[in-house]
């Protein structure tokens, strides 16, 4: 206990990075006098947005409709579904159900619940464009492979070890290649029919902004830098420096053990509760250009010095337009989905048969995602979730994807050392997911590099260097 409380001492927490060298990432990327210009999106962005709209369209509309009754008599012992009279093989959903859900999870989702929730709705879609004689070009085909090399090396993977991976679930790179196709078919109906005249008018925009003006409300903020030392008497001996005339951010490069030392110390502008109570008191005390005298935290001694201070104001809607005018069209965007997906679904033909034949879940799968780390002492993942920070890295995440609370169950207790920035909405940090132009959540960002899904700890172990 005594060895854990002295190391808890020489490192600033994972919680505290994340909102030191958050808080200055978003400084520097954003800059608070630059005015953000509308992004122009590539048409794989495009894609990537509405495969997410889908997702979420489909989710949310599959709530709304009847639980489909099976039937007792099937066409034949392989068929497990019929769809406007197109058939489904217990083949095809067991590729599928591979493919769109991870191991770890297939004893929660179960195949009836994705033939329902997924399998089924992309099949409406695609028959749809198929009426509508939508179908790929070439240059979009070729889209595909570059797809499938985001998949890679989002997953730190080789070609070779997508292949493996795709052989031991049964599948080949041939039912990968397929899945995006769907995808990019069903993105490009959704293009071309349901999304190609929805627009946010600013009538929409203000609208919005008068009617939610309390979202608007910048708090008091302070731009910091400071100094973290192991002693009192280090943190005495740097403002004896620094009253000798020695510069701040030399001395924080110098002496601090913070990652900010890398920046002299920047730690951006943040307001009330974003810090230690014990570092923010201090911090909105001081006047721009002043100096603190030695602040204890439980993470060390601190010296800081504030560079300039913003009073709490109310955001000009010219600062937030473009955010404003992304989330509304989003949610108009989704709205359409919904509608067009009820609209299918409504004149659809849909039969059910019994899965009893078929394993409903991959429960006989039952090797754990972290296999090998059970016998890990807590120590043992405390230093390497330790490691992780101290490299800079970091976890995005959201606190409703499943996916991500088993990539925080891995860590354990341990993951209040982790680096992690919350995307889901009203997290403190979300601007920093838009920043990244994330496909998705969970994403670890190693080495100024994406990479996405739930790893096993030594997994990222081998990405990372850290050793476990």
């Amino acid at each position: 206990m005594e060895k854990k409380q002295e190391e808890n001492q020489k490192h600033v927490s994972a919680k505290d990075l994340k909102k030191d060298s958050d808080k200055k990432d978003k400084h520097e990327k954003s800059g608070h006098e630059q005015k953000k210009e509308p992004k122009k999106s590539s048409s794989n962005k495009t894609y990537s947005i509405i495969a997410i709209i889908l997702i979420i369209a489909m989710a949310a509309i599959l709530l709304n409709w009847e639980r489909i009754v099976p039937d007792t008599g099937k066409p034949s012992s392989d068929v497990i579904a019929v769809v406007n009279g197109e058939q489904v093989s217990a083949e095809r959903l067991e590729k599928q159900y591979k493919l769109g859900v991870e191991e770890q999870y297939r004893e929660m989702i179960t195949k009836e619940m994705f033939l329902n929730t997924s399998l089924i709705p992309q099949m409406l879609l695609l028959q749809e464009a198929e009426a509508q004689g939508i179908s790929l070009t070439d240059e979009e085909l070729s889209q595909i492979d570059a797809l499938i090399d985001q998949t890679v090396q989002g997953m730190g993977m080789t070609s070779t070890d997508l292949e493996e991976s795709l052989s031991q679930e049964g599948l080949a790179l041939e039912d990968l290649e397929e899945a995006y196709r769907n995808r990019l078919i069903i993105a490009k109906l959704f293009n071309e029919t349901v999304l190609k005249d929805v627009e946010v008018t600013q009538s929409d925009i203000e609208n919005y902004y008068d009617e939610n003006m309390e979202q608007f409300n910048a708090s008091e903020q302070v731009q910091a830098s400071h100094i973290l030392v192991e002693s009192e008497e280090e943190a005495l001996e740097v403002i004896d420096l620094l009253e000798q005339g020695e510069d701040f951010a030399y001395l924080a490069t110098e002496y601090s053990i913070c990652p900010s030392k890398e920046d002299g110390g920047n730690l951006g502008l943040f307001s009330r509760g974003q810090m230690m109570a014990e570092f923010e008191d201090a911090a909105f005390a001081l006047e721009p250009g002043e100096i603190s005298g030695v602040v204890k935290t439980q993470y060390g001694y601190h010296v800081i010095k504030v560079a300039s201070k913003e009073p709490a104001r109310q955001v000009p809607l010219d600062e937030v337009e473009d955010d404003i005018r992304d989330m509304l069209l989003l949610s108009k965007q989704q709205a359409a989905a919904e509608l067009y997906l009820d609209q299918l679904r409504s004149r659809a033909e849909i039969t059910i048969y019994p899965l009893s034949a078929l394993a409903s879940s991959a429960s006989a799968s039952s090797a754990s995602s972290n296999e090998g780390t059970s016998d890990l002492s807590q120590q043992d993942i405390d230093d390497f979730a330790r490691c992780l920070s101290d490299k800079g890295i970091v976890m995005f995440g959201s606190y409703s994807c499943p996916h991500c609370s088993n990539q925080k169950g891995m860590f354990g207790d341990s993951f209040e050392y982790v680096t992690y920035v919350e995307c889901g909405k009203g997290g403190e940090d979300a601007e920093m997911c838009k920043e990244e132009e994330l496909r998705g959540v969970p994403a670890w960002k190693i080495d100024g590099e994406i990479h996405y899904g739930s790893h096993p700890l030594e997994e990222l172990s081998r990405l990372t260097g850290c050793v476990i």
